[in-house]
């Protein structure tokens, strides 16, 4: 089987999620007979942020609270490192909330033991939104309760903003940033290498270019990102995109990109979006 016309896969997921998926999708891709090269690019760094207290207001944040939600995986990954740097452990009181299986995932293959962890059952509910009514409905009074959101610098603050609205006590740590990825790094090598040789290949239809996304900065990222690196934007303008949110969505048809998929958040429905395209 291949598939007509012929494509890339580019997926942009930052590195500590990139391998994963990008195994996962050349396996499926493998079994369906399809050649179809995929390439990761994680445009967005995750940089720890080494504020000064830092660790002290994690640790206190952690020792205070009754429960502790994570913005992402890459959240509780830098917190995890950032307790095992200074040899501590995570306290075994803790209750967990996260929006999606993925970083529940993550965090029950670590050494983070919680007493629970809390997510919504339905993938098409992995947002803020889907979490707060997964909370509401698991428990019954928040009162006495403390919640502490650990999460990005200038990450998205609706969990923020419900709680104070519902009289909920919380605090909040921006524990990392991300940052564009270096035009000096290899990955834009393999991304360059593919481009011209689309623009030698003029005998045979060029290749669509399928392209991943999990977030909205990630695209704005690439937009600049291309043109400092003298690669027509008209090859974004010719592409299919793979979104898990309706920001990223509307972030990419702000681009002009030929088509935009919405899939179910996380590996398992990025993969199964990218086969149904690649056979449709």
């Amino acid at each position: 089987m291949t598939y007509s016309p012929p494509c890339r896969i580019i997926i942009t997921r930052p590195r500590a999620q990139l391998d994963h998926l990008v195994s996962l999708v050349g396996h499926f891709t493998s079994l369906l007979g399809v050649s179809i090269p995929v390439t990761g690019l994680p445009l967005l760094e995750i940089v720890p942020n080494t504020e000064l207290g830092l660790k002290e207001q994690l640790i206190e944040g952690l020792e205070n609270s009754n429960w502790v939600t994570f913005s992402s995986p890459n959240a509780f990954l830098v917190a995890n490192d950032m307790l095992l740097a200074n040899q501590l452990e995570w306290p075994t009181h803790l209750r967990v909330a996260v929006v999606g299986g993925g970083t529940a995932q993550v965090i029950e293959d670590s050494r983070f033991k919680p007493k629970e962890i809390l997510f919504p059952q339905n993938d098409n509910e992995w947002d803020s939104s889907g979490l707060l009514s997964a909370m509401q409905s698991h428990v019954s009074s928040w009162e006495g309760q403390k919640i502490m959101i650990i999460k990005g610098q200038g990450g998205r603050d609706e969990l923020a903003k419900s709680f104070q609205e519902r009289g909920i006590s919380y605090s909040e740590l921006a524990i990392y940033r991300r940052t564009p990825l270096a035009l000096t790094d290899p990955a834009w090598l393999n991304i360059i290498k593919l481009y011209q040789e689309d623009q030698v290949n003029v005998v045979h239809q060029k290749p669509t270019w399928v392209w991943v996304f999990t977030s909205s900065e990630s695209i704005k990222n690439l937009s600049k990102s291309i043109l400092d690196l003298q690669i027509s934007e008209s090859i974004l303008k010719q592409s299919v995109a793979i979104v898990t949110h309706q920001r990223v969505a509307d972030s990419a048809q702000a681009l002009g990109m030929r088509e935009v998929h919405l899939a179910q958040a996380g590996d398992v429905g990025i993969t199964t979006k990218l086969i149904q395209i690649l056979l449709k």
